[in-house]
């Protein structure tokens, strides 16, 4: 990610030669994360080292805060526990959870995001949920499926409470 990234920043565009070997241009199916890690150096003046040093525990702050935000709404007020639980994702080479600063980790903010915009079960927030998916789409596909499924499953589960009205508008 990062030598995608710093091809996006020296090219100033998302087609970029390959990093690697200076051949024909990449098609990157990631590009929207290489572009959001090139515009926040390129906002915040920071160097990629530094990027990539502290954004985990940006994104672990974000998840954790998330988690009870959606915890907390609910009945049983199980807002804690949910952060605890975020916190203890498993992260290996294998598993790059949020202790990496890659495009699933991101994703997965992404993902407890439209989770609390369907739980607020409102129509002007539910318009937001197309542009959040879109946003998942260009920085991780496969975690953008993953948040369609979490609101076909939401909308299943009002369906089967009846509440037709609410599952129409998500």
């Amino acid at each position: 990610h990062w030598s995608y990234s710093r091809a996006v920043m020296d090219a100033g565009s998302v087609s970029f030669p390959n990093p690697y070997t200076g051949a024909a241009a990449v098609m990157d199916p990631e590009i929207g994360f290489h572009t959001y890690t090139a515009s926040l150096c390129w906002f915040t003046s920071s160097s990629l080292l530094t990027l990539f040093l502290f954004m985990p525990s940006i994104i672990a702050v974000f998840l954790g805060l998330t988690a009870v935000c959606i915890g907390e709404r609910s009945e049983k007020k199980f807002g804690f526990e949910a952060c605890l639980l975020v916190s203890l994702i498993p992260t290996t080479v294998r598993y790059l959870g949020p202790s990496f600063y890659v495009a699933v980790a991101l994703g997965l903010l992404l993902v407890l995001f439209l989770v609390w915009l369907i739980l607020q079960q409102r129509y002007s927030f539910s318009l937001l949920l197309a542009p959040v998916i879109w946003c998942l789409v260009l920085i991780h596909p496969a975690t953008a499926f993953a948040g369609m499924i979490v609101i076909g499953l939401y909308c299943i589960m009002l369906a089967c409470e009846k509440k037709f009205k609410i599952a129409a508008s998500n």
